[in-house]
């Protein structure tokens, strides 16, 4: 059963609950029934735009990346950072780059790579690499990093449904 039915469901089963309430003479004034009710509607409300939405966008996604060359929203990114001048060896870090809000340091948990950290393109190194090319060297916030490989996903539906 998809989000939007249990929803409804616990919707209307509150709803049955008051409604039960009322019938044996119990008072209306049950502020935390009417406040659920009120985040219930208001999250059906949320999802039948979100529905509609989607609806209209013909089901299109971001496309899959197929530059290995250039960084591009799903691209499979590592890089060295180097926490400062001394810092000869640096640390690794790998990542897949993807749309705003979709960012998650523990990664999807599911697919090719479940434990991968998704970086949103909007965090300060998300924008950093975007459009950059492997084999140089960047900054952000003050520290110095290689951007080492792009990767481009195992997977074609990874890349669309992380951008």
């Amino acid at each position: 059963m998809g989000t939007l039915r249990l929803l409804e469901k616990k919707l209307e089963q509150q709803r049955a609950k008051r409604q039960g309430a009322l019938g044996r003479g119990q008072s209306n004034e049950d502020p935390e029934g009417s406040e659920l009710d009120n985040d219930l509607a208001a999250c059906i409300g949320r999802m039948d735009e979100i529905a509609e939405t989607f609806k209209n966008s013909h089901g299109t996604t971001a496309p899959v990346p197929t530059n290995k060359k250039q960084v591009e929203l799903g691209s499979i990114v590592t890089i060295r950072k180097y926490a400062n001048e001394a810092d000869e060896k640096g640390t690794v870090y790998r990542f897949q780059l993807v749309g705003h809000g979709e960012g998650d340091t523990k990664g999807c948990s599911s697919g090719p790579n479940p434990g991968l950290p998704l970086i949103s393109y909007t965090c300060p190194l998300g924008s950093a690499v975007l459009r950059k090319r492997a084999g140089r060297s960047y900054e952000v916030n003050g520290k110095d990093f290689d951007l080492v490989s792009i990767e481009l996903p195992n997977n074609p539906k990874q890349a669309a449904n992380a951008a």
